[in-house]
């Protein structure tokens, strides 16, 4: 399981219950960590310190970046 590094999110309840499958899929590859980007409003999923995987969300959309 990826290990969290920053919990701060501004983002409803619901707008997460629509990618937790997304969230659970990442978090589970081996060394995943999971960070909050606060300026970007942003989770970034992170490999040995390198983002490979981003998911960020606002009131109209989500939007996830795979790299």
């Amino acid at each position: 399981m990826a290990e969290m590094t920053s919990n701060v999110t501004p983002w409803s309840e619901d707008s997460m219950k629509n990618y937790q499958w997304l969230d659970k899929y990442l978090q589970k590859q081996p060394a995943t960590e999971k960070e909050f980007q606060l300026a970007w409003q942003a989770y970034k999923y992170l490999l040995c310190g390198k983002m490979y995987a981003c998911a960020a969300g606002c009131t109209r959309r989500y939007s996830v970046c795979f790299l």
